[in-house]
């Protein structure tokens, strides 16, 4: 299992993945900043920090983190098709099993970090 995970580490596009995963990550910040300003005059007195971490964690956990998740598995996965190596594997009696619990090793290694910049980004909020 673990060579499986090394070998998909050194296929992965880590580089572009942490910059899509940035990116989604600014994109969430924008929307729900833009939402707590244009509603500021609204929010009572002493909620502030409460409604903007709701408003951020809202947008990037259930509106933007799927989608995120789909294109990195789908970023993990594309080259497989598009060389044809899956049916090599299957012919070479590889397990689909390790093979897909590797990628999924290897997306949460870039995954976590973009979660622990999420949070030391938002921690300073209150």
């Amino acid at each position: 299992m673990i060579s499986f995970t090394i070998a998909e580490w050194k296929k992965m596009k880590k580089t572009s993945m942490f910059f899509i995963g940035l990116l989604f990550l600014f994109i969430s910040t924008f929307v729900a900043l833009f939402n707590y300003y244009y509603y500021h005059n609204n929010i009572i007195l002493g909620s502030e920090g409460r409604v903007l971490w709701g408003q951020l964690t809202l947008y990037n956990s259930s509106l933007l983190f799927p989608p995120l998740l789909s294109i990195f598995i789908g970023m993990s996965f594309l080259p497989e098709f598009e060389r044809k190596t899956l049916n090599m594997l299957r012919a070479n009696r590889i397990s689909m099993y390790k093979l897909v619990a590797g990628k999924i090793i290897a997306l949460i290694g870039i995954v976590l970090p973009l979660q622990i910049l999420y949070l030391v980004v938002y921690s300073s909020i209150n």
